[in-house]
């Protein structure tokens, strides 16, 4: 699976939690474990397959019910009263397990609109729960809360492509590779052409552009609690964007240094006596 926005608080989502009561710091808390429940249930009931498969997803998908009908038995008591209580919908929580699921069946996205799909489920939803969290109603949130966790995760996964690679997953569009000249054997070989030099330069420009537009809209959300909770995400996905553009908007990181030993063999041929 990529590594899920919201599967572990980041410093400053701590931070802004701390507004919260102790409950819901809870339940924030027990949500993230979920969330790392999901996926690796997902990718280990693939691995094994078969009848496993089917039964493992099957008792997966009752916990979006358990916990929105405030079954403390789940193991997430402190989120399933928190969500029965805010009327947090189990639809939202079987989006998370439809997006992990479609990790399994979709290698890379078509276009930006198979993207979104993926982006929204995978970590648009789990922010906006943990933001509802708070009892903020959906309606006022899920715009903003939708883009803000789709740009956060998409800007996280592009310094980890080669990971996504070994697992035969990229989470580029074809048809924005295609747009930049870029092909998936050039991807493979894992050296930064100067297409591929140009193509994430281009992605680091849409991407802080799409930060800038949205600042805006997160900081006009109210209450306090889900401003303060998308502020601190927002600002990690521009420390990231940052910390990218510092490495040279390289997808893979440089080879390490020739050893003695290399450079020996690499100038008569054959393997130092």
């Amino acid at each position: 699976m990529p590594s899920r926005l919201m599967r572990e608080l980041t410093p400053r989502q701590r931070a802004a939690a701390k507004s919260l009561p102790s409950a819901s710091r809870t339940a924030l808390s027990e949500w993230c474990d979920v969330l790392r429940h999901i996926d690796e249930t997902v990718h280990n009931a693939s691995a094994v397959g078969g009848g496993a498969f089917i039964a493992r997803m099957q008792a997966l998908q009752k916990l979006p019910t358990q916990l929105a009908s405030g079954d403390a038995r789940c193991g997430y008591p402190a989120l399933a009263e928190c969500m029965a209580r805010q009327s947090i919908p189990a639809a939202l929580l079987r989006e998370c397990i439809e997006g992990a699921s479609l990790d399994l069946v979709r290698a890379q996205p078509r276009d930006q609109a198979q993207l979104d799909q993926f982006l929204f489920k995978i970590a648009g939803v789990p922010l906006l729960v943990a933001c509802r969290l708070a009892g903020t109603a959906e309606e006022e949130l899920r715009p903003t809360i939708d883009r803000l966790g789709a740009l956060a995760q998409s800007i996280s996964q592009l310094p980890r492509i080669s990971e996504d690679l070994a697992r035969g997953r990229i989470y580029l569009t074809l048809e924005a590779m295609n747009a930049g000249g870029v092909t998936r054997e050039e991807l493979g070989r894992q050296e930064m052409s100067p297409a591929l030099w140009e193509f994430a330069k281009q992605l680091a420009d849409e991407n802080a552009r799409q930060l800038d537009q949205l600042q805006p809209q997160v900081e006009a959300m109210a209450p306090d609690f889900p401003r303060a909770f998308a502020l601190a995400t927002h600002t990690d996905a521009a420390e990231s964007l940052r910390a990218w553009a510092a490495k040279g908007h390289a997808f893979f990181a440089p080879p390490p240094p020739p050893t003695l030993a290399m450079r020996i063999r690499g100038a008569f041929g054959r393997s130092p006596k």
